[in-house]
């Protein structure tokens, strides 16, 4: 984040850098996404207001706020408790699904990638594994995923 701007503003950059003034309709997509993402009260706030899970979230609605293609999410819900996890993991699910964007993400979560509709691990820079969720439930996710090298974060079904 820019020090120098609050957090809907930090979220406007990009659109500011490439087609100059945000209309009204698209500060009310970063106001929509600020209220899905829990952070509505931060708009006005300065980074240096800001906990580190706000800052990451104020960094996820910046990323959407243009509609891309294809979103790059390293550690997207990193620093934050598992609850917001959750709901940032819905969110970029939906924007996924609204926007017709595609999703490409870095975790060592495997609730996170159980969530994904493909997952490919990656050990010592060769592809270990790559299969599609399809119809898999959660579930059968986890315990595919139980053999490779990610974790779990949540307590329920650690190992």
């Amino acid at each position: 984040m820019l020090p120098e701007f609050t957090a809907l503003e930090n979220i406007l950059i990009p659109y500011w850098i490439g087609k100059g003034k945000p209309p009204k309709e698209v500060v009310g997509r970063a106001m929509y996404l600020m209220e899905r993402i829990g952070i509505e009260q931060s708009g006005g706030k300065y980074p240096n207001q800001l906990s580190g899970g706000q800052q990451q979230r104020v960094a996820i609605a910046r990323s959407l706020i243009n509609r891309p293609k294809i979103i790059f999410a390293d550690e997207p819900t990193g620093n934050l408790d598992s609850k917001t996890s959750d709901i940032v993991m819905e969110l970029l699910k939906e924007i996924v699904r609204e926007d017709k964007t595609n999703l490409v993400m870095v975790t060592h979560d495997r609730d996170i990638a159980a969530g994904a509709d493909r997952v490919i691990e990656i050990v010592d820079g060769r592809i270990n594994c790559d299969f599609t969720v399809d119809r898999m439930g959660r579930e059968e996710v986890r315990r595919e995923l139980e053999h490779l090298a990610c974790t779990f974060s949540g307590a329920a079904g650690e190992s």
